[in-house]
């Protein structure tokens, strides 16, 4: 599947994932495996800086922990799931 992605992207850009685990050594093994399959890689530690970083910028792959600290991975997959505006249609 992600090679999948990677030729869907046209090789324009490499596949930009997050990595959120409080766990340093689970961070590090997980930006390891992802760094050695050609992606650019942004590590959090924690559901904040998982929020500040999905504000910031765009990911292909969001790799979070479930079981934060400070907020539910679940929760951080859902929080930018904004509402999108749909275009209205004129009568």
């Amino acid at each position: 599947m992600l090679t999948e992605c990677y030729r869907w992207r046209h090789m324009q850009d490499r596949i930009r994932a997050l990595v959120v685990d409080d766990d340093d050594d689970v961070r590090s093994l997980l930006t390891g495996v992802l760094t050695r399959g050609q992606m650019t890689v942004v590590e959090a530690a924690s559901g904040a800086d998982a929020m500040s970083a999905l504000g910031r910028d765009e990911f292909d792959v969001v790799l979070v922990d479930v079981m934060l600290p400070d907020h539910s991975g679940l929760d951080i997959l859902r929080w930018p799931a904004a509402p999108t505006s749909t275009p209205s249609s004129s009568s």
